[in-house]
């Protein structure tokens, strides 16, 4: 199964030239990430670390510092983590996945109330190496601080514990130095922006939202016409709370294709030459049901 990733329109451009951020985890929309507590009975004098990151390694199965949601101390809470996170802010990003292509929920919360897309990755390429998967918990996780103090790095893919109420994301994450990134000026965010150059072949799928306006699937259009990377439209269906997917093109350089074509993405095509083009404004002329489709001209 593929990763995917939802995204608001200005982020899909921002991806289709080739780029991708990894966002520093104070930048994420749920103030709990890596926010668990921790029990230190060493007292203040320990509890100031100079902590180094490994992104690359899985978490393990089991994590003997990982205590009972009933183990209650004065010495339990989330102030060093409070430092932990600061730490993270400095060095580390994040790049933020789902499993889950199909949620009404995250196309409303990611993908600018489904006028933006879903954009689906080869999983199984090099770039993935290290994604691991979030763990979701009905309690708010507690380590003891030995866990911080007796490794000489940090697996941050054990540190990603999160609420039940997020298992709907079925989220998969990736983290990488903010130092192996490239720093971006961002004059309306809280962080720095950074971002990670994109290897060709990465990028699978494009499907773009029911709100999505017709110049936004031009504009992607255009960008992928002579690539390999399949173009989708999720429509509503005509029944239950569901979409159905419509071609745009295939996998696979439109001049190689035979394509797709209907009411709904025949004005995606008006500006094409030759006998394909005038196909595409006849259907927008004539076709009886423009009168119902999403994009009217």
């Amino acid at each position: 199964m593929a990763f995917y990733k939802y995204v608001s329109f200005d982020v899909l451009k921002f991806i289709l030239e080739g780029n991708i951020r990894f966002t520093q985890p104070g930048g994420f929309n749920d103030p709990f990430e890596l926010a668990m507590e921790v029990f230190n009975p060493y007292g203040g004098n320990r509890s100031t670390l100079n902590l180094r990151f490994d992104t690359l390694s899985i978490p393990r199965e089991a994590n003997g510092y990982l205590l009972t949601g009933h183990h209650n101390s004065d010495d339990c809470n989330d102030l060093f983590t409070r430092e932990l996170r600061k730490n993270l802010d400095e060095k580390i990003g994040f790049l933020c996945l789902t499993k889950n292509p199909f949620s009404h929920l995250m196309w409303s919360h990611y993908a600018d109330s489904y006028r933006g897309a879903v954009v689906e990755f080869d999983e199984n390429h090099e770039f993935f190496e290290g994604a691991f998967e979030i763990t979701y918990l009905e309690e708010r996780p507690k380590l003891h601080i030995d866990y911080f103090l007796e490794q000489p790095e940090i697996s941050t893919a054990e540190l990603c514990m999160k609420s039940k109420e997020w298992s709907y994301e079925k989220e998969w994450r990736l983290t990488r130095s903010l130092s192996d990134c490239k720093p971006t000026k961002n004059k309306n965010g809280r962080f720095p922006v950074y971002t990670v150059a994109l290897p060709k072949g990465l990028i699978k799928n494009i499907i773009l939202g029911e709100r999505t306006e017709l110049s936004d699937a031009k504009y992607v259009f255009k960008h992928v016409k002579n690539t390999d990377i399949k173009m989708q439209l999720a429509v509503l269906a005509n029944w239950k709370y569901e979409f159905r997917i419509e071609d745009v093109k295939y996998d696979e350089p439109f001049s190689k294709m035979l394509p797709p074509l209907s009411p709904l993405t025949a004005p995606i095509f008006l500006e094409e030459k030759g006998e394909f083009g005038r196909l595409a404004k006849w259907m927008c002329d004539k076709h009886p049901m423009n009168e119902i489709i999403k994009w009217r001209l």
